[in-house]
C-alpha cells in the first residue's frame, strides 16, 4: 500500500523492529496512513540510516509506533536486513519496485 507524504524518523539501532518517532513536519505518521494490524495492512517502507545504509521492504505496524520489517526487497546489505547504525534514520513510504506500470509505453495496453 502507498500513502503520500508518510515519513518519520527513528533512533532505533540493530536488525529488529523499528520504533518510529512521530511524523516529520509536513508529513503524516505510518499509523495515520495505515493503522496497526498483524499483516493485513502491509506497506512498503524505506530506511536510510546515518551511515547511508538503506533498506526497502514490506512491513506493518504491530503497534502505533512499532514497524515490523516483514520482508526485505532490496538493501545495501545484499538484500538482507541492514544493521541500523546509531543516529537518526529516515523512514518513509514509497511505491513498490515494479508496481508502477507505464501503460502508455506498452502498445495496445489501453485498448
Amino acid at each position: 500500500m502507498y500513502a503520500p507524504r508518510t515519513r518519520e524518523t527513528t533512533t532505533t539501532t540493530g536488525t529488529g523492529n523499528v520504533t518510529l518517532g512521530g511524523a516529520a513536519t509536513g508529513f503524516q505518521s505510518f499509523n495515520t496512513a495505515f493503522g496497526t494490524s498483524t499483516t493485513q495492512n502491509l506497506f512498503i517502507y524505506v530506511l536510510v540510516d546515518s551511515t547511508n545504509q538503506w533498506e526497502v521492504g514490506e512491513g506493518h505496524l504491530s503497534a502505533s509506533t512499532t514497524l515490523v520489517r516483514d520482508t526485505v526487497q532490496a538493501s545495501s546489505n545484499s538484500g538482507s536486513l541492514i544493521n541500523i547504525a546509531a543516529g537518526t534514520t529516515q523512514v518513509f513510504n514509497s511505491w513498490a519496485g515494479g508496481s508502477i506500470v507505464d501503460t502508455y509505453a506498452t502498445p495496445g495496453a489501453n485498448t
